[in-house]
């Protein structure tokens, strides 16, 4: 998946350790979802448990992020059924969009201060 294979070569190339890990994680979760792509009965089921791989800790918050995991997780899916190359122009954008609010919800509740209006 081309996907997966441009965050792995973004890990390799990374400079920040920090950065990397985080690269990585998300990698791990990547091809859980693409394993459950192959055994999932159906889009349903691979929806329900998509949201089950740890995009956030423990899964606690990720009902935060359905609005934008689940264009992706469907995004997803369809990339895997049929791997074109329109398809894999839509998953990488609802990633983009999807890791965008990941990051300003998870690191935005880590700041004290007000967001702004």
């Amino acid at each position: 998946m081309e996907l997966i294979d441009r965050l792995e070569a973004a890990a390799r190339t990374e400079e920040s350790l920090f950065r990397a890990a985080l690269i990585k994680e998300d990698i791990v979760r990547l091809q859980r979802l693409l394993e459950l792509s192959r055994t999932a009965k159906d889009r349903e089921t691979f929806n329900k448990e998509g949201t089950k791989v740890g995009w956030t800790h423990m899964d606690a918050r990720t009902w935060e992020l359905k609005d934008a995991l689940d264009p992706f997780l469907e995004s997803f899916y369809a990339c895997c059924a049929d791997p074109t190359a329109a398809n894999n122009e839509n998953l990488e954008m609802a990633w983009n969009t999807f890791t965008a609010s990941r990051l300003h919800l998870l690191i935005g509740c880590l700041s004290r201060v007000p967001k702004p209006d």
